[in-house]
């Protein structure tokens, strides 16, 4: 997939267009548990209480002889897996949602050349998405920056000012266009994208 988005890149390109820097999202730090990750061991943990807990309501409902007591604990005990299995059901939904995105941004390539910045993304059946952000399209440029140098470099965000009628108030909407996300060094990617396009 990722021999696909380069060969993308290069047929991208114009004529007397230079590639000055590329990139793609780079994997988690093997010292950094993935958010994904650790969204799923708690899901199966606080899923093998809910297991557990159900079980001790049947097996009281079966053994102890007194139905009332029985009866009791057995309410509690589906009550409490039951309010467990619906949490672990929202940690995998999350879950699963984050995977999708972190295989999203596998698939991506980040470019700037001495014209635009190129984002691409690959996605099912070979089917590319190409954003090209111009001189004009750049606009305000904020860096998020990690301790180890890598980060987010976020542009081209529109400003959109929507007045409502009737009354004073006014709400405003910044709608992100841009992003590369989880670049390496990404206080020089900044440097570079101000100096050619801005």
């Amino acid at each position: 997939m990722q021999q696909h988005i380069e060969l993308s890149l290069s047929g991208e390109l114009t004529e007397g267009e230079e590639l000055l820097w590329s990139g793609s999202p780079n994997s988690l730090n093997k010292n950094i548990v993935s958010p994904a990750r650790t969204t799923l061991i708690i899901g199966i943990v606080i899923g093998i209480l809910a297991i557990i807990l159900i079980a001790i309501g049947i097996y009281v409902q079966i053994v102890v002889t007194d139905l009332s007591v029985s009866t009791t604990i057995s309410i509690q005990m589906y009550f409490y897996g039951g309010f467990l299995a619906f949490i672990t059901i929202l940690i995998l939904t999350i879950f699963f949602g984050q995977h999708a995105a972190m295989h999203n941004t596998h698939n991506t390539l980040y470019a700037i050349t001495n014209r635009r910045v190129i984002i691409i993304r690959a996605g099912h059946h070979n089917h590319t998405t190409i954003d090209s952000f111009g001189n004009g399209d750049i606009g305000q440029i904020r860096r998020q920056e990690h301790p180890d140098g890598s980060g987010d470099l976020i542009f081209a965000c529109r400003i959109s000012l929507v007045q409502y009628t009737g009354n004073n108030s006014a709400h405003q909407a910044s709608n992100v266009n841009g992003i590369f996300t989880r670049i390496d060094n990404v206080l020089r990617v900044e440097h570079l994208l101000i100096s050619t396009l801005k």
